[in-house]
């Protein structure tokens, strides 16, 4: 007969609730695996590294999470929504962000180095990463929700005047 060890770990990543004990110390513990509208409860692929961020990223005022999503070479910042509520957070499938409707791929490809958080005052969520180079790239919220990158013309100045 063969046995199969047993842990204390799931697939998957697992939701921690922060509370008070009687004596009125703050306390942390394992409440369940965090599960998709399928079930599933993996959220990235399997022994990739892996970053989550905690973060309101829609401002609807749950917590949703911030994720390096893939296969090293082929990695994304990706959001899951909270769809769920406060007390009951269940999470979309994630959703890679996109700047100018591509596909943030490849930005980090050998780890997960974000930041998120308004960075322009403008009361909406940034994303900052770190490349392997050295450098941070910053993505405006203005730019990751756009479809396209902006047109610019070139052409004559008009100047008009009051009559």
């Amino acid at each position: 007969m063969l046995a199969v060890p047993t842990n204390n770990f799931v697939e998957g990543l697992t939701l921690f609730v922060q509370y008070r004990d009687a004596g009125g110390r703050p306390r942390l513990k394992r409440d369940r695996p965090i599960t998709l509208p399928d079930g599933s409860t993996s959220i990235n692929v399997r022994y990739q590294p892996s970053q989550t961020i905690v973060h309101d990223w829609d401002g609807d005022g749950l917590l949703d999470l911030v994720i390096n999503h893939g296969r090293t070479m082929d990695s994304a910042p990706a959001v899951l929504r909270n769809i769920g509520d406060k007390k009951n957070p269940k999470f979309d499938f994630p959703k890679r962000l996109a700047c100018y409707g591509e596909t943030l791929n490849g930005v980090a490809k050998h780890g997960p180095y974000y930041g998120v958080g308004d960075m322009d005052g403008d009361g909406r969520s940034d994303l900052i990463a770190s490349t392997e180079v050295g450098n941070y790239v910053f993505f405006r919220r203005t730019a990751i929700n756009a479809p396209r990158a902006p047109v610019v013309e070139k052409g004559p100045i008009r100047i008009e005047e009051d009559e």
